[in-house]
C-alpha cells in the first residue's frame, strides 16, 4: 500500500497535520500495521493536494510557523475506497528477535563482547525466553 492511501485513510478519521498523521504510524493507532517516514509523508500530501483529494489551510502560531492542517476532500475519499479494493501485497514481517535467532543456532564458533560491552546479546537466554515466550 502506498503512501498516499495511507495519508488518505488517516485524514478519512479526521483532519490532521503532517506530524500528527506520523505520531499515528509511530505510535498510535496505526503503529502495528504499516510504516510511514516523515519523508515519505509530506511529499505524499503535496501530491494529493495537488489532485484534488485533500485540502490544506494553514493556522497560526505564536512563535512557531504555520500549521498546515489537511482534510480529506470527498474526491479523496472515492479515491481511497477504491484503494482499499485493490489486491493486497504480501505482509512483510521483520524481527530483531529472528535476527538473534538466526545467529544464536547456527553453531557459530561466538565472539567475546568488548570489554566493558557487558553480556553477549546471543548469551542471554533470559532475553531470549522471554522473546521465545511471546510465540507460544
Amino acid at each position: 500500500m502506498d503512501v498516499r492511501t495511507l495519508c488518505l485513510g488517516a485524514l478519512t478519521l479526521g483532519d490532521a497535520t503532517g506530524y500528527e498523521i506520523r505520531k499515528m504510524f509511530e505510535d498510535g493507532v496505526f503503529s502495528h500495521f504499516l510504516e510511514a517516514s516523515y519523508g515519505s509523508i509530506y511529499p505524499a500530501l503535496t501530491r494529493l493536494t495537488e489532485e484534488g483529494l485533500v485540502t490544506c489551510h494553514s493556522e497560526q502560531q505564536e512563535k512557531r510557523p504555520d500549521k498546515k492542517i489537511y482534510s480529506v476532500t470527498a474526491k479523496g475519499r472515492t479515491a481511497f475506497t477504491e484503494a482499499l479494493l485493490e489486491p493486497l501485497a504480501e505482509d512483510k514481517f521483520r524481527s530483531e528477535f529472528l535476527f538473534v535467532m538466526l545467529f544464536r543456532f547456527t553453531g557459530q564458533k561466538q565472539r567475546p563482547p568488548p570489554k566493558g560491552a557487558g553480556p553477549h546479546p546471543l548469551a542471554a537466554p533470559a532475553c531470549l525466553n522471554r522473546h521465545i515466550s511471546q510465540f507460544k
